[in-house]
């Protein structure tokens, strides 16, 4: 059984309010982050505490991600990662419910937590 692929192109055509040059720009970055460390193709282990019911087509209208990425470090640096996009999720001006999410290149560990309202 072939493993799902992570879809890091064509982000603003998925994404409202992103716009093609910012996507761009962030799908060179982690391709940068994963040539550094790694030859393809590469298997990244996904931590997440619960998973949404939604469908993926609702999900810019009933939910937020405060994404990063972690280019070195550990797990331990992924996991502080994490605690600082829960923070910065907390701090937001919105009612909706919302994940964050970091990305460690080197650890290749994708790591996604809720936030507790």
């Amino acid at each position: 059984m072939q493993s799902p692929k992570l879809p890091i192109h064509n982000m603003a055509q998925r994404h409202h309010g992103l716009i093609q040059e910012v996507a761009e720009y962030w799908t060179q970055a982690a391709r940068v982050c994963l040539d550094r460390h790694h030859q393809p193709p590469v298997v990244f282990k996904i931590v997440w505490a619960e998973r949404s019911g939604t469908q993926a087509s609702d999900l810019e209208n009933c939910i937020r991600l405060e994404i990063s990425g972690v280019d070195h470090g550990n797990v331990a640096t992924v996991a502080r990662r994490l605690d600082d996009k829960l923070e910065q999720a907390a701090s937001g001006n919105s009612n909706l419910p919302a994940i964050a999410g970091v990305v460690g290149f080197r650890a290749q560990l994708i790591q996604l937590a809720n936030l507790e309202e």
